[in-house]
């Protein structure tokens, strides 16, 4: 059995690096300006405004993942929206992956039977996506009704032909515990 303190311990762990780069620098920003707020130029102040967007996209999906306020209430069409938003956040000098969502039809079925959970649900579901291929180029999710069930499908397709898979969110998937759990794989 897994500690229920350690799981919370990883997902703060996980939130708090999501965060520290904007906000790091955007301190770095403020701190450019030292004293002397006269003395902010055009770089600095796109530092501060992209960073404090970056920030503020990360944390708005952050919220819708891991959060337990109002998922019930997330339209799917804002999740979609949201997801975009931290894939611009989290990308590196490339770009971030293309997002592939679904039209708002295709989540009734998933919405019917999941109720209030199916944000958190899909928004995990997208996350581990990313993570299982980091240098994912584009990210297509979509549900499909089969009979008495839903299956949500992740496809992430890499930036190059052949790319490692990480390898212990497979063994997570396979059954493993606790040694397996990080920060970047607690979700």
């Amino acid at each position: 059995m897994v500690d229920p303190l350690h799981i919370a311990q990883l997902l703060c762990t996980r939130l708090c690096h999501d965060l520290a780069g904007p906000i790091g620098a955007v301190s770095a920003g403020v701190e450019l300006m030292g004293t002397d707020p006269s003395l902010i130029d055009d770089e600095t102040l796109t530092l501060l405004s992209g960073s404090a967007e970056a920030a503020s996209r990360k944390l708005k999906f952050l919220r819708i993942a891991f959060g337990s306020a109002g998922s019930g209430s997330i339209p799917l069409k804002q999740l979609g929206s949201a997801l975009e938003d931290y894939l611009i956040a989290t990308s590196g000098p490339s770009g971030g992956p293309k997002l592939y969502w679904p039209d708002q039809p295709a989540f009734e079925p998933v919405s019917q039977r999941l109720g209030g959970h199916v944000a958190h649900m899909l928004a995990n579901i997208a996350l581990l996506g990313l993570e299982l291929q980091p240098a994912c180029r584009s990210l297509t999710v979509s549900v499909d009704d089969i009979g008495e069930r839903v299956s949500v499908n992740v496809l992430n397709r890499p930036a190059r032909e052949k790319i490692s898979v990480r390898e212990e969110l497979i063994r997570l998937f396979d059954g493993a515990q606790g040694q397996d759990m990080t920060p970047q794989n607690i979700h």
